[in-house]
């Protein structure tokens, strides 16, 4: 379920039901939107949306548009784990710092505070490139090089078994650059 980013850039919250799990695969606002404008946040009012059935949550990278609402999960009473790369856990905690300060200048009362930052940071689970990790009985996750960010990722989900197999990719690049490698884009497995 398309909890936000459906047909635009920005608000990147998708939700994945399986038999067995929900799993959240990014949290993030609408740069271009104001905070005092609901369409700057994903659907998390949705029929589909339990904070109290998530069972993980994964970051692809650090950009507000994919991280900022990260703690705000914590705040509203989520407690369980969220995968990511160590690099993107350092950012985003950065990140989401500042985006609590840009809240405060433009005048809105920030979403979160430093203790929702720093409880999503307790709860990170950093999984290394290639790295396969149980998140939920029914679903392995494997992150590969996106090439967008310093550790941002694609996230390969092996799901029921391998009954299906699903390739979320956030933002990723396929050139290779001073700084980062290209994309990776040969995975095990994927349904077409």
């Amino acid at each position: 379920t398309y909890l936000g980013a459906g047909r635009q850039v920005g608000r990147s919250c998708l939700l994945l039901q399986t038999p067995e799990s929900r799993v959240l695969l990014d949290c993030g606002i609408h740069p271009g939107r104001s905070l005092s404008d609901s369409e700057a946040f994903p659907y998390l009012d949705a029929p589909e949306f339990n904070i109290n059935d998530i069972d993980a949550v994964v970051l692809t990278h650090s950009h507000l548009d994919h991280s900022a609402l990260v703690p705000y999960l914590y705040k509203m009473g989520y407690e369980g784990p969220i995968y990511m790369t160590a690099p993107c856990r350092d950012i985003t905690a950065l990140m989401t710092l500042d985006f609590i300060g840009i809240t405060q200048k433009e005048g809105h009362e920030p979403l979160y505070t430093s203790t929702d930052v720093k409880t999503f940071v307790k709860h990170t689970v950093c999984l290394n490139y290639g790295e396969v990790s149980d998140i939920t009985p029914d679903v392995r996750l494997t992150f590969y090089n996106a090439g967008h960010t310093l550790g941002s990722a694609i996230c390969h989900l092996h799901i029921g078994n391998g009954l299906h197999n699903l390739v979320y990719t956030g933002d990723f690049n396929y050139e290779t650059t001073n700084l980062l490698a290209a994309a990776v884009t040969k995975f095990p497995r994927v349904e077409s």
